[in-house]
């Protein structure tokens, strides 16, 4: 099975008041995890955007950023999570208008999780 969303949502970004634009593509297939074998594997790709202002020392700032997600989700047959791991990676410019600085971001990060107990049966 395979979809993809689009979703735009308000976040807080740091220090910024911002709006979020994603795409997403999804696809669900049996499980290649030796350590989740009865699992669902959900994989996800996607890229988002980023807008938003926010105040800090008294000066206004602006944010603007975009990047990539992938992570791939074991789901256990009763609906729980067996395992997840992931990546997040972007870049984010900040600009102060009153000075005309501007400050170039690249972030990156990772995540695992593992279930602490087995599936239910």
């Amino acid at each position: 099975m395979e979809w993809t969303d689009t979703t735009e949502v308000p976040i807080r970004a740091d220090a910024f008041d911002a709006t979020e634009r994603s795409i997403v593509s999804y696809r669900a297939t049996d499980s290649d995890d030796p350590r989740a074998k009865k699992a669902i594997r959900l994989e996800s790709r996607g890229s988002y955007q980023r807008r938003g202002k926010g105040t800090q020392y008294d000066q206004q700032m602006e944010m603007t950023a975009s990047g990539t997600r992938a992570a791939v989700h074991y789901m256990n047959p009763d609906g729980t999570l067996a395992l997840a791991r992931g990546s997040d990676a972007g870049d984010l410019t900040i600009t102060i208008p009153a000075v005309g600085q501007t400050v170039p971001v690249k972030q990156a990060g990772t995540f695992t999780i593992t279930s602490l107990r087995p599936a239910k049966r």
